[in-house]
């Protein structure tokens, strides 16, 4: 039978590849048992049996046909098993690399289910594998065939320090496969082949850095000593690239300027000398001098000028996936424990944090105003004057102790305002007495929200791909022959001049008609294509910041809200911080929920932190905005929830 096109289909498919090939019944009407004398004639029969003793007789079948068709599927059987039978070690590697790439996974379907691995010895198979080591990425998702050559495999498996690449994936990685190993295998054994990859030369940084950071967990325990072995394995790995002279290099200068007129900040983007690209951020200097005595100005500019939140309220330190490149995606480090967009380049956690610095040593060594009182002012002062909301006290650190002090005040500082705000949520007022009687430590996501219904997230599969379709740039939506590849997604196409429906080609369409019957777009007389306003503004949202915010979106779109909510399409949840924003938090405070985060909290209630002034002046300061954060976050449902004008103003 020819190799030019198979039918191919395997359990769990949606639907078959090469369906055509039986659908017109030509393939059993030239059927010989004779011609079935390859492995993949032998694969392909297999795959027709399964689809057609799930399916039965196709729809466009006569009876007739089907009365002659369904006998000859029948007979499959017994031809595949013949076949089967007389696979040994000495054909089974020339079958193996004869096997059609379509259908590679299907050969050890069909090597299960007939049983082939009764006819090859467990040396073989030590043998087969010590020469193919790919093949253990298709012989362990198959539990049969790993139990009956568990202490062949077992062997194999320790004399192959590759394999320590599928164990962390399955264990710590994204790894959608399920994976089934020896019993035999112990987690000794797998402590001792983390530890030979470690020291190999093929070792990777995916899975050192997955090995480095991800949590441990019982059923593949990784100690300290190997994450220390992995974090020197990877510096190793570093300096070797960069002796290579592999080095991506983007600069960021920061200062404040008197000249920029009613302009809060200015970018300004230039190479320096050695032709690197240098990006130079000047921030108002006039501004901050003419409302110095002005504290709620000062704290406002943390919005305004520094950017810490975005238009929502949002937290604009972090990156979600949707806004970066597929490209720059694929670089990601992914896994169970692991927070992805914290492996990612982030130049607006840079960005934010370097103006901080700046205006903090400006607000101190030019008009000695210590950043931590304008802090103490807010809880203190302004929260008592226009929300009458006493105890929300705040004890700022000295002034002129070092930075590790100020460190381990701050973490403290930022759990006691946490456990007050919650209090406050709750009962509707806050008793330091009780507080201090309760020594339980809060987690981010339990601090409650003033506001109901607060957030909206994607609660169904549907409207997730209806956002895709539109906003995704690995859609195929944003090119078409007339306009070629000038937009990278449909709704960037759409926006920018007029779509009609006849630019799209027939696989395009589908994804169009679908859209139309969910309401997203619509064609006008003309052809051209045609968004739904507030359909589209929302999922946008959802799209680029994983969450609406229901109090900072258009009041004339909040009809769309609704329409969702009730279609099960988003659900509201109320808490201070969105999930977006409670899993940042946790990736800089603790490793509760990301092996790779920055553990402040840990650093420096526990006595872990870094002797390295250096690193304790950098944790500072990213206390320091994490604090700001949440008094932004605070304050703007307070002056939500008390405040007719809703300016959300300090």
């Amino acid at each position: 039978m020819s190799d030019k096109k198979r039918f191919v289909y395997s359990t769990g498919r949606s639907f078959p590849y090469g369906y055509d090939i039986i659908q017109d019944g030509k393939y059993f009407e030239d059927f010989s048992a004779d011609e079935i004398t390859g492995i993949n004639d032998v694969i392909e029969i297999y795959c027709i049996d399964k689809f057609l003793s799930i399916k039965g007789a196709l729809p466009n079948w006569t009876k007739e046909q089907a009365d002659k068709y369904i006998p000859i599927v029948r007979s499959f059987k017994g031809l595949i098993g013949r076949y089967c039978s007389n696979i040994s070690l000495e054909n089974i590697k020339e079958n193996i690399n004869l096997i059609n790439f379509m259908y590679d996974d299907i050969f050890w379907d069909m090597f299960e289910e007939f049983t082939i691995y009764k006819h090859i010895t467990g040396e073989d198979i030590r043998v087969l594998l010590i020469q193919n080591q790919h093949l253990f990425w298709k012989v362990l998702k198959y539990k049969k065939i790993v139990d009956y050559y568990d202490c062949y495999l077992s062997e194999c498996i320790k004399n192959c320090v590759q394999v320590a690449e599928l164990i962390v994936d399955y264990y710590y990685g994204d790894e959608k496969e399920d994976y089934y190993f020896p019993k035999t295998f112990t987690t000794a054994d797998k402590n001792i082949i983390l530890e030979k990859y470690i020291d190999s030369d093929d070792a990777n940084h995916h899975t050192l850095r997955l090995i480095r950071f991800s949590n441990s967990n019982s059923e593949c325990p990784i100690s300290d000593e190997l994450k220390v072995k992995a974090k020197h394995r990877l510096e190793k790995l570093d300096e070797d690239i960069q002796l290579r002279g592999v080095s991506f290099d983007h600069g960021y200068s920061f200062c404040f300027k008197d000249d920029l007129g009613s302009d809060l900040f200015s970018v300004q983007h230039t190479r320096n000398e050695r032709n690197e690209e240098l990006t130079q951020i000047s921030y108002n200097l006039k501004w901050v001098e003419d409302n110095i005595d002005d504290y709620a100005t000062l704290l406002n500019n943390f919005i305004y000028m520094f950017g810490l939140v975005d238009i929502d309220f949002n937290c604009n330190l972090m990156i979600t996936p949707n806004n970066v490149p597929a490209l720059i995606r694929m670089i990601a480090l992914k896994g169970k424990s692991i927070y992805s967009a914290g492996t990612l380049p982030n130049n607006k956690d840079t960005i934010i944090i370097g103006g901080i610095i700046l205006y903090y040593r400006l607000l101190l060594d030019k008009y000695n105003v210590y950043l931590e009182n304008l802090v103490e002012w807010f809880f203190k002062k302004y929260l008592f004057d226009e929300f009458n909301i006493s105890d929300f006290n705040y004890n700022p650190s000295p002034q002129n102790c070092n930075y590790l002090s100020k460190c381990r005040n701050l973490v403290s500082e930022i759990d006691g305002i946490l456990r007050k705000y919650n209090m406050l949520c709750s009962v509707g007022k806050i008793d330091n007495e009780l507080l201090e009687i309760s020594s339980t430590h809060i987690k981010v996501n339990q601090v409650s929200s003033l506001l109901n219904n607060k957030y909206y997230y994607i609660n169904s599969d549907s409207l997730n791909d209806e956002s895709q379709y539109l906003f995704s740039d690995q859609m195929m939506l944003g090119y078409t022959e007339r306009t070629k590849s000038k937009y990278h997604t449909f709704y960037e196409a759409i926006k920018s001049e007029e779509m009609k429906k006849s630019d799209y080609n027939e696989f395009q369409l589908e994804k169009i008609k679908w859209l139309i019957n969910r309401g997203t777009i619509s064609i006008n007389k003309d052809d051209t294509i045609c968004l739904n306003t507030m359909r589209v503004y929302a999922l946008y949202k959802l799209y680029h910041s994983d969450v609406i915010n229901a109090y900072h979106f258009p009041k004339e779109y909040s009809a769309i809200i609704t329409q969702l909510e009730n279609n099960g399409d988003i659900i509201p949840k109320n808490s201070l911080f969105s999930k977006p924003e409670q899993e940042y938090l946790n990736f800089c405070m603790n490793r509760s929920e990301f092996g790779n985060g920055y553990d402040l909290i840990n650093k420096y209630h526990h006595g872990s932190n870094s002797s390295d002034a250096k690193t304790n002046e950098s944790d500072y300061f990213r206390l320091l905005t994490i604090l700001l954060f949440i008094i932004i976050k605070i304050n703007d449902e307070l002056c939500i929830k008390y405040d007719d004008k809703k300016e959300n103003k300090i």
